[in-house]
């Protein structure tokens, strides 16, 4: 209605006002988010890995060696390998769900597959049509993380290649105005207010998704009223400079989700290779929900170690989902019968192999930069028996 609109623009004028907005308080701002904030390509660390399992038959391989191999590349033990990254082990036979890895001659694909062990070796490997394999690359174990000077774990991606049910998850979950407001949304914050005063505690935010951008990136964690108005202005600003698609991008590649060791975890495709052992568009719908309800509180709703309570946030969330009718009842009622799923935790040490990858690390500076190295997310492929 067109006099909602113009009782939403003289509320964002007032906020303005309350801020301060003159020229020289928007240089300013804009000054701020021109040193802080670049919403370019982020830095991502480059990887190092072990070398690829190469399953064959006549390969020489028991079961325990074949288990202590996918333990070290974090594979998960699931009775049917029903998702990449998970097998299972009975006597003499394996099933093994390959997770999809880039190698320097082609990609992978993820593959379920049943090996049959005898006389110390594998002596046969079928795929899931029950099909000869001759032969199929394992995803190697991540052994190293080559960092500089910013120690986050990230795994960035252009809006493009995530999930559609991600980027309108996030949307219906946090902020359902986002492709509708200026950076701030008073009708969010005048709800948030309503249900807090009749829940009597703090049970809902009215922050936008540009608003949780800027404090995550541009402001301290302090308490205060001016630093509430510096972020509603710092968030008008960059509404008005930036389209929604490129602020989108930014916060789900920024948001924090997770802690591993003293390294943040940000954003969804770090969040999924932490929590899942894969690639961002290898969740399915219970997992991209569960990550979209730790955007709340990662150590709040940590599956890991409070596994009911995330899960209650992961089926809150696949409410919102059908609310919004992003998903129908019977996809609501699927997903939320769905275990956790989670990978076993990543190694907190920054190497598990230190010596041999600083002996990579001494190799790799004799021909690229310690920034490129630390920036341009490498995979860097060694001959590392992980076992």
């Amino acid at each position: 209605m067109k006099w909602l609109s113009w009782i939403w623009r003289l509320l964002l004028l007032s906020i303005g006002f309350a801020v301060g907005f003159t020229p020289p308080t928007w240089w300013y701002l804009s000054k701020v988010i021109d040193q802080r904030f670049d919403l370019g390509r982020q830095p991502e660390p480059s990887r190092v890995y072990a070398r690829p399992l190469e399953l064959y038959p006549g390969l020489a391989l028991s079961p325990a060696t074949l288990e202590t191999e996918l333990s070290a590349a974090r594979y998960r033990v699931d009775p049917t390998a029903a998702l990449p990254g998970s097998y299972s082990l009975s006597g003499s036979r394996a099933l093994i769900h390959t997770r999809a890895f880039r190698f320097d001659d082609g990609e992978e694909s993820a593959q379920r597959l049943e090996l049959r062990f005898a006389g110390g070796k594998v002596s046969q490997l079928t795929d899931a049509a029950g099909a000869q394999v001759a032969l199929k690359r394992l995803d190697p174990a991540l052994i190293g993380t080559l960092f500089l000077n910013d120690p986050n774990e990230r795994r960035p991606l252009p809006l493009t290649e995530m999930p559609a049910l991600l980027v309108a998850g996030i949307q219906a979950v946090e902020d359902r105005d986002f492709n509708h407001h200026y950076g701030i949304d008073p009708w969010a914050i005048a709800r948030a207010t309503l249900a807090n005063l009749r829940a009597g505690q703090m049970v809902q935010g009215g922050s936008t998704l540009t608003q949780q951008l800027v404090k995550n990136t541009l402001l301290t964690p302090e308490r205060s009223l001016s630093r509430k108005l510096k972020e509603a202005g710092l968030s008008i600003v960059i509404e008005a400079r930036f389209s929604k698609g490129e602020i989108l991008q930014a916060y789900l590649n920024r948001v924090y989700l997770g802690q591993l060791g003293a390294r943040p975890v940000q954003g969804f495709g770090a969040a999924a290779e932490f929590y899942f052992g894969r690639d961002l568009d290898q969740l399915q719908l219970s997992e991209v929900a569960l990550l979209i309800g730790l955007v709340k509180g990662p150590s709040l709703y940590d599956p890991r170690r409070r596994p009911q309570r995330a899960m209650q946030r992961r089926n809150l969330v696949l409410r919102q989902f059908a609310e919004t009718g992003l998903i129908d009842q019977a996809m609501l009622l699927s997903a939320q019968a769905q275990p956790l799923n989670v990978a076993p935790r990543p190694s907190a040490a920054r190497e598990r192999h230190p010596a041999f990858v600083d002996l990579v690390r001494a190799h790799l500076a004799e021909q690229y930069s310690a920034e490129l190295l630390a920036e341009q997310g490498l995979s860097v492929l060694t001959t590392l028996d992980p076992t």
